[in-house]
């Protein structure tokens, strides 16, 4: 274990010094949950112009391992710290878990008296190759979608639509080019000898053929039991090809991404189809190696609805005895979509809710981290906040969104709908 005498352990994070994250335009980062989400000096460290090597030596990054080891908070850390304070057991929590050993004492150790530079290959990938997706979800960016980038592109022509993009992300997108094509990047990810885990998700992981090559490559060069595999999937392609692979791995866990069920899931995560994502989930738990998970997004939509998905989670765990966990993300980012914009009236309904399936279920009864989970996302709904100012970008949006897909939230959130009128929040 580390040594606690030179690390501050209510700031320190694994993750700087054995980890590294490729975001979908190519950039560096050095976690999933940092906001800003990406590695900069005097430039933005990416794929075209820097190495993992080049970026995990970064000014910037010496600078994160420093101020951790000293007790301070890195801004671009806020997230995990801001999730502690709800009681939740947060990305770096877990992280620390999994990965606290000998190895990374020995990485701290070098870094220290090395200027906080480190030498050693990161055990854990993240490679988020492109934003290529099938699906436009509502709280999604044109940087993890291409189909929400081709939207935005068509939406920036309204001019309501317009004010509040430049009020949430200032500059119209760029799309993003095939930088995963680069015989460098991929020259650098296969001479990494150290690694140990790897996550892929996208845009969406099933439709992007660079990681069927990598898997392929893996099993060439004998590593099936000795990688762990992790994809966060949006369940709606589940081919044959993806499931034969699976195979060759004695560690793989899979998340599915779904925020709703029937109607609701269809109008956040636009224009996914419930019956598909069920048949796909039930063939995956029938894959007995797989651990599987589910990974909801809290958000302005399904405050009222999320606990339905719950509650068919714990039928499919009584039903196929088949162990499955739950982690509540929260959708902070754009601030119209943050479950807190809601009323206080409806968050609480939602509060009381989500309490109420973790009071009853067999997952949280089994599931410690499932249970923690949802209890902070209670907690998450009925904190104070000044995100209700946003309601008004939340109306304008979803009437936009609405009136361009050509449909309508009193079909697919009737409650909400409902409710929100009884505030005089009409849409």
């Amino acid at each position: 274990m580390l040594n606690d005498n030179k690390i501050n352990r209510e700031t320190f994070c694994v993750l700087p010094w054995m980890h590294q994250v490729v975001v979908p335009n190519g950039s560096y980062s050095h976690c999933c949950v940092s906001f800003p989400n990406h590695i900069m000096d005097d430039y933005v460290y990416c794929v075209e112009n820097a190495t993992f090597f080049d970026a995990r030596n970064s000014d910037y990054m010496k600078n994160t391992r420093r101020q951790m080891l000293k007790g301070e908070v890195p801004v671009q850390c806020r997230r995990c710290f801001d999730e502690e304070q709800l009681g939740k057991k947060s990305h770096r929590i877990r992280s620390n878990e999994a990965w606290d050993s000998a190895a990374v004492h020995s990485l701290v150790e070098y870094s220290i008296a090395n200027d906080f530079s480190v030498v050693e290959d990161p055990t854990y990938l993240d490679l988020r190759l492109g934003n290529r997706c099938n699906l436009k979800c509502r709280m999604c960016s044109p940087w993890n979608s291409d189909k929400v980038y081709d939207e935005t592109i068509e939406l920036l022509h309204d001019d309501s639509f317009k004010e509040i993009w430049t009020t949430t992300y200032g500059q119209p997108p760029q799309k993003i080019g095939p930088w995963y094509n680069s015989d460098k990047f991929w020259d650098d990810v296969k001479s990494n000898k150290n690694i140990k885990k790897i996550y892929m998700t996208g845009g969406e992981p099933t439709l992007i053929n660079k990681n069927y090559e990598y898997m392929e490559y893996l099993i060439e060069q004998g590593l099936g039991d000795k990688v762990e595999l992790f994809f966060n999937l949006n369940g709606t392609n589940i081919q044959g090809r993806f499931i034969e692979l699976l195979k060759a791995f004695s560690k793989v866990s899979i998340n599915v991404s779904a925020d709703g069920k029937d109607d609701l899931q269809h109008y956040i995560r636009y224009p996914s189809n419930w019956d598909v994502i069920e048949k796909n989930f039930i063939a995956l738990m029938k894959i007995k190696h797989i651990n599987l998970g589910v990974t909801p997004v809290l958000q302005t939509y399904n405050v009222l609805g999320l606990d339905r998905l719950l509650y068919f989670l714990d039928g499919c765990e009584n039903q196929y005895q088949r162990k499955i966990h739950i982690d509540i993300l929260i959708s902070y980012h754009p601030n119209y979509s943050n479950a807190l914009v809601m009323p206080e009236t409806i968050r609480k309904i939602g509060a009381e809710r989500l309490n109420t399936f973790r009071e009853q279920s067999i997952i949280c009864q089994r599931d410690q981290l499932s249970n923690n989970s949802i209890h902070s996302a209670t907690e998450f709904l009925l904190s104070t906040c000044e995100y209700e100012k946003y309601i008004e970008q939340f109306v304008s949006y979803t009437r936009i969104l609405d009136r361009h897909r050509n449909m309508h939230l009193i079909d697919m959130g009737p409650e909400l709908w409902n409710l929100l009128n009884d505030n005089n929040i009409i849409i």
